[in-house]
């Protein structure tokens, strides 16, 4: 495994001090943390184990995860950083989560979105089985179900994330919010009927989002929201039908 940047080595460190202390305040804790954090050398080992220990017993013995995994995190020189912010971004945003460990020990929604991050890249490359495969297994293991095609910015938090959907021809930015039972379908194909969620965007729980539209940069999209239009930026939007409620 790689041993990464300096932003990758800090957060390294920051898991393995916040493991330790709690292993010491929690006699309970120990045998567990030991085995999904505290025996692992870097930040890369320490979400491959916690990635795949589950999804691997999916996995067809003829797929080499480690070797998928290594190929994404060597050859896309993001790869790292991404989990870095997205880890950031569950940590800050999340009021459950008291560690840098916990989003990759326990949320399923950090755990989905970084197998789709690599599903993702190998179906920009032009592979379809492997990413549909994670696909298949991220909607088995986490009720996760998010298109390979989708795009993600930087910074990413999905809270809770149970009945998630996302499908094709959806792109979204950085520093986004999604919330659990949200459905975001595009109706078209190709270059048409495509929806973009520009950053920083709030989608609450219950919502569902469809068509050829646009989440604009700040946006809010209520709980429970139908979003068939385009939202302005800065907008919140609420309700079956869409309504906007406030614009600053």
């Amino acid at each position: 495994m790689l041993s990464g940047n300096k932003k990758v080595i800090d957060m390294f460190s920051m898991i393995i001090k916040d493991a330790s202390r709690v292993t010491a305040e929690a006699n309970s804790s120990a045998y567990f943390l030991k085995s999904a954090i505290l025996d692992h050398q870097s930040f890369e080992e320490i979400i491959f184990h916690n990635l795949f220990s589950e999804a691997q017993k999916r996995i067809p013995e003829s797929v080499d995860y480690k070797k998928i995994f290594t190929d994404y995190v060597s050859s896309n020189t993001d790869a790292l950083n991404l989990m870095v912010e997205d880890l950031k971004a569950t940590y800050t945003k999340d009021p459950a989560c008291n560690y840098y460990y916990e989003p990759i020990v326990f949320l399923k929604g950090f755990k989905a979105l970084q197998i789709h991050r690599i599903g993702s890249w190998f179906w920009s490359r032009g592979d379809r089985f492997l990413p549909l495969l994670l696909q298949s297994i991220v909607s088995e293991l986490y009720q996760v179900d998010i298109h390979p095609s989708v795009s993600f910015g930087t910074a990413i938090f999905i809270d809770h994330a149970t009945n998630l959907v996302i499908g094709k021809n959806v792109s979204i930015g950085s520093e986004v919010s999604i919330l659990h039972s949200v459905s975001i379908l595009s109706e078209g194909d190709g270059a048409e009927g495509k929806i973009i969620i520009e950053d920083n965007v709030l989608v609450s729980a219950g919502s569902c989002v469809i068509g050829d539209l646009v989440l604009g940069n700040n946006s809010k999209v209520g709980a429970g929201s139908f979003i068939n239009a385009t939202v302005l930026p800065k907008s919140t939007v609420v309700g079956v039908p869409m309504k906007s409620i406030l614009t600053s």
